[in-house]
């Protein structure tokens, strides 16, 4: 729903909202982080922000919220590179 990256002194590398396709946002995570159906309407697919997220990460250490983010990472990133 949405990928942020930070440099380590806090500056703000890259913040999208990512469109979740097929996924349902779950009432209880719009309660958390308030991003909605309609937030993310319109939004880039995460293969399509995979190319310039690629290069903001290049030779950095990717580190995710929780283990719930590590997860949805992993898999988007196995589901675009499958092919």
């Amino acid at each position: 729903m949405q990928i942020a990256v930070a440099a380590r002194d806090g500056t703000t590398l890259f913040d999208e909202l990512v469109d979740p396709q097929d996924a349902v946002i779950e009432p209880d995570a719009i309660k958390v982080h308030g991003i909605t159906p309609d937030k993310v309407r319109g939004a880039m697919t995460f293969s399509a922000l995979l190319p310039r997220l690629a290069d903001v990460l290049h030779g950095r250490t990717a580190v995710t919220y929780g283990a719930l983010d590590h997860e949805v990472f992993e898999r988007e990133l196995a589901r675009h590179f499958a092919d």
